[in-house]
């Protein structure tokens, strides 16, 4: 079971992401971009595409980002009820739209506190786990005032995946909220939480993210956005050992921000295959990076 635990849609014309987003996925990703709003309608011809690159069960993000924009969770959930059996529908909130409510802590936990509610609803709805875009929404991982709705999912049995690191979308404020440093104070504070730490911190914090997987039993590294020949470069010396934590590997692509062309998903699984092959990936590590791990929540 190959699992892809990190994948966006959306149509530019119904007002999904923002115009800046758009114009980078056309700069960068121009053979994509029809096959972008075509597949955004049509989750039939979606799944056909990520079956042809070897993807068995796929986690559809929502999105609520004061960097990227919206793509909203009714849509993604009517989405994925049309392939119940292929697609795990991720829900996303934003306490924080106007990204200044840290300095009016009382509305901020005001509204916490409706997000706690309706994520309730929305668990009840068919909800399997939660997109965080903290650094996005200026929200610092661990603040305390998000504790209320993390112990929630907890309670519900959410898998938070949390965007980490700096990226193309950043502005200079976000980057300050890009290091997963903050999220070890959560896995202390609430042990049951489930943890994912979306694109494994991102570059330059690939040593805290290592270390907090390794260190937490309820934090993991979910690999979108990094590209199989970095995870060979960066994870295998003795300081960053993956097949020391072979339960904690996720595999993700990041779909549609990802290198190698309209083939880049089953290119960087793969690539993935050969680290195996190579003994430098073992084979519980490989296994539980395609599919095994991502599927133990969801059973």
């Amino acid at each position: 079971m190959i699992v892809d635990f990190h994948v966006h849609i959306a149509i530019e014309n119904q007002g999904m992401w923002t115009p800046e987003v758009w114009e980078l996925v056309r700069k960068h990703y121009p053979d994509k971009y029809n096959d972008i709003q075509r597949y955004g309608q049509d989750p039939n011809l979606f799944r056909t595409y990520l079956e042809s690159q070897g993807i068995q069960k796929c986690v559809l993000l929502a999105e609520d980002s004061n960097q990227t924009g919206l793509v909203p969770n009714d849509y993604i959930l009517e989405y994925c009820e049309q392939e119940p059996d292929f697609y795990i529908p991720f829900l996303a909130m934003n306490p924080n739209k106007t990204g200044s409510l840290l300095n009016r802590p009382e509305q901020f936990r005001k509204n916490v506190a409706f997000c706690c509610e309706l994520l309730q609803w929305l668990a009840e709805k068919g909800f399997r786990g939660i997109k965080d875009y903290g650094s996005y929404n200026h929200i610092p991982f661990g603040t305390e005032h998000m504790y209320p709705f993390y112990e929630k999912a907890a309670e519900l049995n959410l898998p938070v995946l949390f965007h980490t690191g700096e990226s193309i979308f950043d502005s200079e404020k976000s980057k300050m909220f890009a290091s997963p440093e903050g999220l070890e104070n959560l896995a202390i504070k609430i042990p049951g939480l489930s943890i994912i730490i979306g694109h494994c911190g991102s570059g330059k914090y690939f040593p805290v993210a290592y270390r907090l997987a390794k260190k937490y039993p309820n934090i993991y590294l979910e690999f979108s956005g990094v590209p199989p020949h970095l995870i060979k470069k960066h994870f295998f010396d003795k300081e960053l050992d993956l097949n020391m934590i072979p339960d904690k590997l996720i595999f993700g692509s990041d779909y549609p921000a990802l290198p190698n062309g309209l083939d880049g998903i089953k290119k960087n699984i793969e690539t993935c295959k050969n680290l195996a092959d190579q003994n430098i990936l073992t084979r519980k590590s490989l296994d539980g990076l395609l599919g095994l791990n991502a599927m133990k929540f969801f059973k």
